[in-house]
């Protein structure tokens, strides 16, 4: 068993809602992640993934409005589990 963890930070749907996405983004981002992911998975290393959540705030980062999830192209690990934003 390995005792390493890769973070995966903010790699989620609500940065892409932003009008600032096209300028600030890495087109590469998912397939980037997704190895980072795959490799550490193949070690046996644990994955941790982190999102921004501002409950009640309206903005694409209010839960209740759906962006608050992995972005696109990624997923958590079935039967992994872990506290839902907000």
């Amino acid at each position: 068993m390995s005792r390493a963890a890769l973070v995966v930070i903010d790699v989620q749907e609500s940065f892409r809602q932003r009008p600032i996405w096209a300028y600030a983004s890495n087109p590469g981002i998912v397939g980037q992640v997704g190895r980072l992911v795959d490799a550490a998975r193949g070690r046996g290393d644990l994955v941790v993934w982190v999102l921004h959540a501002e409950p009640g705030s309206g903005g694409v980062f209010d839960p209740a409005g759906g962006h608050v999830r992995l972005i696109e192209g990624l997923a958590a690990a079935p039967g992994c589990f872990g506290r839902p934003p907000g």
